[in-house]
Order: structure tokens, then C-alpha cells, then sequence
């Protein structure tokens, strides 16, 4: 009863751009598949009822894919500039100003 305190974890996840991806959970068991392909898999695999996935409008993806497409981090601190496990999204104007200031 008064052992040691255990060290919390900290299990919480974070979404790349949370203004394109939803998180949502399959509430029926309609036939839907993930986005993508497992590797050396030549089908979709399926999304079940009661799984955790995410939505863009167009894609649903399973929470393995991503993790392994980066739309998912543990990264608390992604949302910093340089900082995270993902590459920032920016247009082709801003992309075009870094490249014309870094030669300077």
C-alpha cells in the first residue's frame, strides 16, 4: 500500500495538422479500408468497429499507418518551428522566400 509511487506516463498523442485530419472512432461495422497498404501487402486492410482512425474527408487511415505516415506524433512540442517528427507544411511562396534568404 505505500510502496513506491509510480512515475506517470504521459500517453498522450498529438495530430501533425489537426485542421486536415479528424480522429474518430468506427461506430458500425460497414466494410471500410485504410488509406494504405501495409508493406509487401498488395490489399487495404480493414477498419473494425471500435477503432480509433482518422479522416481527412477523402482518406481514412488506421492508427499503425499514422504513425508511420507522421500524421501522429508523441512529440509534445511538434508544433514548433524545426521541432517534431514531421515536416511543416508551407506554400510554394514561403518555401520560395527560405530558399532566396538562406543564399544571401
Amino acid at each position: 500500500m505505500f510502496g513506491k509511487k509510480k512515475k506517470a506516463v504521459d500517453r498522450r498523442l498529438y495530430v501533425a495538422n489537426p485542421n486536415v485530419w479528424k480522429v474518430k472512432v468506427k461506430d458500425d461495422w460497414n466494410k471500410e479500408n485504410c488509406y494504405h497498404k501495409n508493406e509487401g501487402e498488395d490489399f487495404f486492410h480493414g477498419l473494425v468497429k471500435g477503432e480509433i482512425y482518422f479522416d481527412s474527408g477523402s482518406e481514412k487511415v488506421c492508427m499503425n499507418c499514422a504513425v508511420k505516415q507522421n500524421l501522429l506524433t508523441e512529440n509534445r512540442l511538434h508544433w514548433q518551428k524545426k521541432s517534431g517528427d514531421f515536416v511543416e507544411e508551407i506554400s510554394y511562396e514561403e518555401a520560395e522566400n527560405l530558399e532566396s534568404s538562406s543564399d544571401e
